[in-house]
């Protein structure tokens, strides 16, 4: 693709570019569809020395689609559709994983937009792994067999009480997770809604099981394609700075941080678009 109003640099050759020539806090409409251009060729974009506060933050997401406001990370009164993504100095961060956000929901979200405030002095990167290369290196065996194939996809892992996204406020939510939280099925292998193109659509942290299998069965198989997708080949790794921008494609992206920052402050803010329904 060209692009007339932003520039683009591919970062790696299965997803990822970082983006320089715009603003956003004023970006023009017509940076804003090659914004959008550059997403859907790349899966995800980077953003450098962007001077947002939280009105800019939510602005800027909003003229992407609707926001969603999430029940369990917390956020700031007066901007609810801004979540924390915290590590407090002194403290060791949990366990990280790849991971697509909320595909516990019916409607898991179209994307993601992540900002750095407060960044370690070393470590503290993300990797990002795309879920279209990922399908794509299966045999096409394995494709035949896995799209007639739906998994189930609960919070309670993520959430719970020592999960690898756990806190007090979200343990207690998810007591209640089928409830709060809630369980959804989707197919393992997803259709782009924009692109068409399939992706595979597991991730360790939500996906627990395969609908009409024995739980040997369904786990001999997810442990084959949560360790095929996380493969070095399919990945780009970011190294943040304050004031650096991430948005990402979460309908055909799996995500982690590096947990290699110690005991050191890590604070960014995210705001999430919400989804359709994956068929």
């Amino acid at each position: 693709m060209s692009y007339s109003h932003i520039e683009v640099q591919p970062l790696a050759a299965a997803l990822g570019a970082e983006i320089a020539g715009v603003d956003l806090k004023d970006p023009a409409p017509e940076a804003l569809d090659e914004i959008r251009r550059a997403l859907l060729e790349h899966l995800v974009v980077f953003f450098r020395g962007q001077d947002l506060d939280h009105d800019a933050h939510v602005a800027f997401s909003r003229r992407f689609g609707s926001l969603y406001v999430h029940p369990a990370l917390r956020h700031p009164e007066t901007h609810p559709e801004i979540q924390f993504i915290y590590y407090p100095e002194g403290k060791q961060p949990p366990p990280a994983e790849f991971h697509t956000d909320a595909t516990f929901l019916p409607t898991p979200f179209m994307g993601c937009i992540l900002r750095a405030v407060t960044i370690p002095s070393v470590g503290g990167d993300t990797l990002w792994a795309s879920l279209y290369a990922a399908y794509d290196a299966l045999t096409p065996t394995m494709q035949k067999l896995l799209e007639g194939l739906n998994g189930v996809h609960t919070p309670d892992r993520a959430f719970g009480a020592g999960g690898t996204i756990g806190s007090k406020q979200a343990a207690q939510i998810a007591e209640n997770n089928i409830k709060v939280l809630g369980e959804a099925v989707h197919p393992l292998v997803r259709t782009h809604p924009e692109t068409g193109r399939k992706a595979l659509f597991v991730n360790r942290s939500f996906t627990r099981r395969i609908e009409g299998m024995s739980q040997d069965e369904s786990a001999a198989i997810l442990d084959f394609l949560f360790r095929h997708l996380e493969s070095p080949d399919f990945q780009v790794r970011f190294r943040w700075r304050e004031g650096s921008v991430a948005f990402w494609d979460n309908r055909c992206t799996v995500h982690r941080v590096m947990n290699d920052f110690g005991r050191q402050k890590r604070l960014l803010f995210r705001t999430t678009i919400e989804g359709d329904r994956p068929h």
